[in-house]
């Protein structure tokens, strides 16, 4: 159990009871969570609270093949996906998978019969670990064409611009807040602090203007058109030193330490400041991996 973080931005979710003594608190769900209320060191009963997969599926045809595309609600990667056919009051499994990191799943159903209409539907889940359970998309029909054969005419579309960097895109995945060893205070010793953040994602991401800020305000922001491919991370280390050597090392520059010891939250966000991930600690090991 950890204090929850809100999502929109990065503080820690509490409230002050009224004059009879309750109290609300609120907190957007990304997945299934196990929920207690702390008050004067006392802890209400742990309840869990599953949620229920609310998947969309856009299907298109290109002679008798089926183009599936199926987004999930969590958008979450590793979600498992069926894709079923209806037959007559049953249905039947035809494809399945996992949603990718982007929380969407494609595939392709060949040699589906020509000069029919099919109805399909997907399910998402259930995921034990993240308390999702399975939920299933509208049916959907579409009508089977011969080969080469467009079974509805096709609308041009206008180029998008690509979608922004969403909450959990990029994440800490590892704070090293307490140097190793005895604290000294010289660059080397700054320079065994550090924070580590990833891209989950498969897409470059342009980090440009975004910030890494601690509780009490201070601030290291990436300079201008920093890209961080997909599946990689960057490092920042707090000392100085010259960005780039190695490759994936940054410095923040700093004549000190930054994060405190015995409890700290990192937070980061856009360069229009839009919350993207935060990571919150107490006295521990000396690091922690968010």
């Amino acid at each position: 159990m950890a204090p929850a973080t809100d999502f929109a931005n990065g503080d820690i979710i509490s409230t002050t009871a009224n004059s009879a003594g309750s109290f609300t608190l609120r907190r957007t769900m990304d997945s299934g969570f196990v929920f207690a209320a702390e008050a004067d060191g006392l802890r209400s009963d742990v309840i869990t609270i599953d949620m229920i997969a609310k998947p969309t599926m856009r299907l298109t045809t290109s002679g008798t093949s089926v183009n599936v595309s199926v987004s999930s609600d969590p958008g979450q990667p590793w979600l498992p996906v069926v894709v079923q056919r209806q037959n007559g009051s049953t249905w039947s499994t035809v494809a399945s998978g996992d949603t990718a990191e982007n929380g969407v799943y494609s595939t392709v159903l060949t040699g589906q019969s020509a000069g029919t209409t099919q109805h399909f539907r997907a399910g998402v889940g259930p995921d034990k670990d993240n308390g999702v359970r399975i939920g299933y998309s509208a049916t959907v029909g579409i009508a089977i064409g011969g080969s080469g054969t467009p079974t509805t005419p096709t609308t041009p579309t206008t180029p998008t611009t690509p979608a922004a960097p969403r909450a959990g895109d990029v994440r800490f995945s590892l704070v090293q807040y307490n140097a190793p060893g005895t604290d000294k205070a010289n660059n080397a010793g700054y320079n065994k602090e550090y924070f580590r953040i990833t891209n989950y994602t498969t897409k470059t991401i342009n980090l440009k203007y975004w910030t890494v800020k601690d509780r009490a305000g201070n601030s290291y922001r990436f300079g201008k058109d920093f890209l961080l491919r997909g599946k990689t991370s960057v490092y920042v280390l707090t000392g100085k030193g010259t960005d780039g050597k190695p490759a994936n090392f940054r410095f923040w520059g700093r004549t000190g330490y930054i994060w405190n010891n015995t409890g700290d939250a990192a937070y980061l966000r856009t360069g229009s400041n839009k919350l993207i991930d935060s990571c919150t600690w107490g006295k521990g090991s000396g690091k922690t991996y968010c």
